[in-house]
């Protein structure tokens, strides 16, 4: 039995000019190294061929096992995310030829925890361990345990509680600030043991500056693996300064990303309610913030903001935050998996897949038009829970079950049908004003909370909204539909593609993928599904697609072509006075400041706070309206033009 560590930390990384493959050169140092001698110094560094020398070396012998932990592994799972995850691919296969004796795991920070949610990636069904805060017991006993080998007893167990309110739980605070105490009570034996830890020396130590100092670069060094976690942390706290509720306040999504807006227009004006509960929930997950029962976020532990350092700095980082720009998203997020067929592609991407599959019962909402992909959905949800142990199931809920009452015995009989089924999607068209629905997805929630507790089991209950069933939920009671959202697991917009989309999808059939053809294929098509589709089927032969786009953007342009027809009812708003008015009313304006949008701007007779307020939503949730970092509203060109030209 072999085990390597291999830090890759500059594998993959464009400041350090290594690309992904460089990993293969690491891992056949190690091997070909004398003290380990996995491999002779003349073997192959090619990737297949080393792959085959090591099926080879592990079938020569029954016994033999090999594990590879790759330390650092972020900037590597991002660049080989770029190729279509290429050479994980490979070490995949190897695993699974070689039934597992031959392991590889790979460690890292943030983009390892958002590459591990990716499903259908190809280490996504081996699995991976989110560490974060110490269970009570297991952060009680790190403390109790250790310091009674020593010869030391507690005061009271209070005083163990107070170093765990201390370190939020978190095993490096822990081991820093206990460290720091058993220094100070070397500094003071005059006695033979038992030695007592008085409550006092336990405040002197947290007292301590270099002890502070510390514990906050620590902490520092978390938030600061995204830009966006400072600014979500330190807006709390600064928006509950001057509160007496000791910053234990909890917020709605909806609330958060408006203060998040004002705080740090730049970094969220774009970003969508989805995006940012998927930010919120790696939170959740690196123990900076919980989701209560309401599906409210807050703060783990009030004690977190003395160990950010003192309000005032708190305030001075937000201050300088708030000057800086965006930060670059996590490429692979942007990227769509491909369903069958050749230009078939899901409509979600992967960070969406991911907030989409948090293994646990829940419900999801999602909401797009055709343009955006609505009929891929149920191939799209197919595809993501598929794998390779056949331990997963998708069914449809009958669209005969309308009421509350029909679905939660129609969920229990599926539930109890599947027992050893480990992994299920049961999804639910909703294709039209639907005056149950609300009731229909309580329900489901109630049905998910009861179940909550049931281990090695996932189940979501998915509602898929086309364009004219979101316009009806985006126009009844604010307050109930917020509540119902807020409560769900997942709420997802599939998105028009991205540059990084783009690139991904030219660069995985082999077409010219130049700055200048991303920026011709996205200008041409808007980034929609659908016109994405078209441009590729033209230029199926073609390696260089900007002539295919062309055409594309020619039959945009004319009033009497199929396309154009075809497309604009796709986008599925003209049925809407409501939505189409104020797009038509922020196309010719060039734009319009979210708090400058008034009734008076669109010419609808009538019109009323609350529908402009419900068509505003529809249209940027369909992807007809964007919002730039300065708070903007302003008309998507591709269907404004085949809209209104």
């Amino acid at each position: 039995t072999v085990a390597l560590v291999i830090d890759i930390k500059s594998v993959g990384s464009a400041a350090a000019g290594e690309d992904a493959s460089g990993l293969w050169q690491r891992l056949r140092e190690r091997l070909t190294d004398k003290q380990v001698g996995v491999l002779t110094r003349q073997s192959s560094e090619k990737p297949r061929e080393l792959v085959r020398l090591l099926r080879e070396w592990i079938a020569a012998k029954p016994e033999r096992k090999l594990l590879v932990m790759f330390d650092e592994a972020d900037n590597f799972l991002d660049a080989d995310s770029k190729s279509g995850f290429r050479d994980v691919t490979l070490l995949r296969d190897l695993m699974n030829d070689t039934n597992r004796r031959f392991k590889v795991v790979f460690t890292g920070l943030h983009n390892v925890q958002r590459f591990n949610g990716i499903p259908n990636q190809p280490l996504a069904h081996f699995g991976g361990i989110q560490i974060g805060p110490l269970e009570p017991d297991a952060a009680y006993e790190l403390i109790k345990r250790p310091f009674e080998r020593l010869g030391y007893r507690f005061e009271e167990p209070g005083t163990i509680l107070r170093i765990l309110s201390y370190t939020n739980y978190h095993p490096g605070l822990i081991q820093l600030f206990c460290h720091a105490l058993l220094e100070r009570l070397h500094q003071s034996i005059d006695t033979d043991p038992p030695y007592t830890v008085r409550q006092l020396d336990v405040e002197a130590v947290y007292r301590d500056s270099t002890v502070q100092r510390s514990i906050t670069e620590r902490l520092d060094w978390t938030l600061a693996l995204d830009m966006r976690y400072q600014a979500i942390a330190w807006s709390l706290v600064y928006d509950q300064s001057q509160s007496a509720d000791g910053y234990a306040r909890a917020y709605p999504p909806a609330e958060l990303l408006r203060l998040l807006r004002q705080n740090w227009a730049q970094g969220f004006e774009p970003v969508m309610a989805d995006e940012l509960r998927g930010l919120l929930d790696e939170m959740q997950g690196l123990g900076i913030l919980v989701r209560d029962a309401e599906g409210q976020y807050r703060l783990r532990s009030p004690n977190l903001v003395r160990l950010m350092g003192s309000e005032d700095d708190i305030f001075e980082r937000l201050a300088e935050l708030s000057r800086q720009q965006a930060p670059i998203v996590f490429d692979a997020d942007s990227h769509h998996a491909s369903l069958e067929g050749s230009y078939n592609y899901s409509p979600l991407t992967h960070a969406q897949e991911r907030r989409l599959a948090t293994p646990q019962f829940g419900v999801a909402l999602i909401f797009a038009n055709r343009a955006l992909g609505w009929t891929r959905l149920p191939e799209a949800l197919a595809r993501m829970i598929r794998d390779r142990a056949g331990d997963s199931c998708l069914n449809q809920i009958p669209s005969t079950i309308t009421m509350a009452d029909q679905l939660v015995p129609w969920l229990r009989h599926f539930v109890d049908e599947h027992q050893n089924i480990r992994r299920m999607i049961v999804y639910q068209e909703v294709t039209a004003a639907d005056p149950f629905i609300e009731e229909r997805i309580d329900a489901a929630i109630q049905f998910c909370r009861e179940r909550s507790k049931t281990k090695n089991r996932f189940l979501r209950i998915v509602f898929l909204f086309n364009a004219e069933a979101t316009s009806y939920w985006v126009s009844i009671n604010g307050a109930a539909r917020d509540k119902l959202e807020q409560l769900s697991d997942a709420v997802v917009f599939p998105a028009r593609w991205n540059r990084q989309g783009i690139r991904q999808l030219l660069d995985q059939h082999q077409k010219l993928g130049s700055e200048d053809a991303q920026k011709v294929l996205l200008s041409t098509t808007g980034g929609w599904m659908t016109l994405i589709d078209t441009v590729f089927t033209r230029g199926r032969s073609a390696d260089d697609l900007r002539v295919a786009a062309g055409t594309v953007d020619a039959a945009l342009g004319d009033v009497a072509s199929g396309l154009r027809q075809n497309f604009r009812a796709e986008l599925e708003i003209e049925q809407n006075i409501d939505a189409l008015a104020l797009m038509r009313a922020i196309d010719t304006l060039g734009g319009v400041p979210v708090d400058a949008l008034t009734p008076d701007l669109v010419d609808v007779k009538g019109l009323t706070e609350e529908r402009l307020t419900a068509a505003c939503e529809l249209l940027l949730r369909l992807g007809c309206l964007e919002r730039d970092d300065s708070g903007t509203l302003r008309a998507e060109p591709v269907a404004a033009r085949v809209l209104f030209a």
